[in-house]
């Protein structure tokens, strides 16, 4: 039942998916998901900052989170063309010249942005080029 209204939601347009988000932001605000935790990471990594900036923060964050799982519920729907303009890979020539001499490669993504993205990217590309590829998360 929930995969069907995950699916649903897929559907939207992403314009529509991103004011739904903001409105899921309001609520995790409001009921101050994981309030505590967030706040002590933050005031542990920035000790410089001032409370208002770690507040600036945790809101951003908040705003962050819930695209990253609007955008992660997308991929159920989403076509290899609004992946391809989403997500650009650089450097795809060293990929390919390092796969036609058989070489392994270990490609990494940054914490930041939607790297679950990449598993749908990494069939894509697979698909296309014929390279085998595994994800791994930590």
């Amino acid at each position: 039942m929930i995969y069907y209204f995950c699916y649903l939601i897929s559907l939207l347009p992403f314009g529509v998916l991103y004011v739904l988000s903001d409105i899921l932001c309001f609520f995790v605000k409001l009921f101050g998901y994981r309030k505590k935790v967030i706040l002590r990471n933050l005031r542990n990594s920035f000790p410089e900052k001032t409370d208002a900036e770690i507040r600036r923060l945790l809101n951003e964050f908040y705003a962050y989170f819930t695209d990253l799982m609007l955008e992660t519920v997308k991929t159920l729907s989403m076509t290899e063309k609004d992946f391809r303009q989403r997500m650009v890979f650089l450097n795809v020539e060293e990929i390919d010249a390092r796969a036609e001499n058989k070489q392994n490669m270990v490609l990494y993504l940054a914490h930041y942005g939607n790297w679950e993205w990449l598993n749908f990217g990494r069939v894509a590309f697979a698909k296309q080029k014929q390279y085998p590829s595994y994800s791994v998360y930590h």
